[in-house]
């Protein structure tokens, strides 16, 4: 059975009540700025992950793109090097053929002597022009230290024409020191580098010019 408070009761729980409520009522909310610095913080954190993102999406583009450009100034530079290579033999080639098609140029065979039986080569010579090429010849291997070296005979006399290369590079004639009328030329072997007269026990190669 429900009983009705007393009087002084209802009245004092009444006023309770209303104290709590005018109390809720006068706390003040939550200033609208501290809302819109936590929406600014979160708001810059988020730019800050995308900024660095960004970052290392263009730091890695640029690696990538400098691989490239590292790549193709090797191969730039190895094709450079093989045209270069090319167009040095196409010059060689066609000074060779320049000389072989001169009609001033006369060739002279040499023959080997009793020091190499086998041994051969070719002149091409031209007194008017003095100039002189030696064909890539047929010889021993010259021994360390020995080099193979041409004569021209003018007037009777041994007249150094140049020493042979060491080893072939490539080019089939090679250009000797320039000799005007000869009667002949041959080859000796003597020390690197050459010697002022020729060892005639030391002759390899020999041949009339008329």
């Amino acid at each position: 059975v429900s009983r009705t408070p007393p009087v002084r009761v209802r009245a004092a729980v009444l006023e309770a009540i209303g104290a709590e409520t005018k109390v809720r009522s006068m706390t003040p909310p939550a200033p609208a700025s501290a809302h819109r610095f936590n929406w600014l913080a979160a708001a810059s954190v988020g730019a800050l992950v995308l900024s660095a993102a960004g970052n290392w999406m263009q730091w890695s583009e640029l690696r990538l793109v400098r691989e490239r450009l590292a790549g193709l100034e090797n191969e730039r530079t190895v094709l450079a090097e093989r045209m270069g290579t090319q167009k040095a033999s196409l010059t060689t080639s066609e000074n060779e053929l320049a000389v072989l098609t001169d009609p001033a140029i006369r060739m002279v065979e040499l023959a080997g002597t009793d020091n190499a039986p086998k041994a051969k080569a070719r002149i091409y010579w031209s007194a008017d022009q003095r100039s002189v090429h030696i064909g890539t010849a047929t010889l021993p291997s010259p021994p360390a230290g020995m080099q193979y070296q041409l004569w021209a005979i003018v007037d009777g006399q041994p007249v150094d024409a140049g020493m042979m290369p060491l080893a072939e590079d490539g080019a089939h004639l090679h250009r000797m020191k320039d000799i005007g009328p000869a009667q002949a030329f041959a080859v000796t072997l003597e020390k690197a580098g050459g010697v002022h007269a020729p060892t005639l026990t030391a002759m390899v190669l020999i041949g009339q010019t008329g």
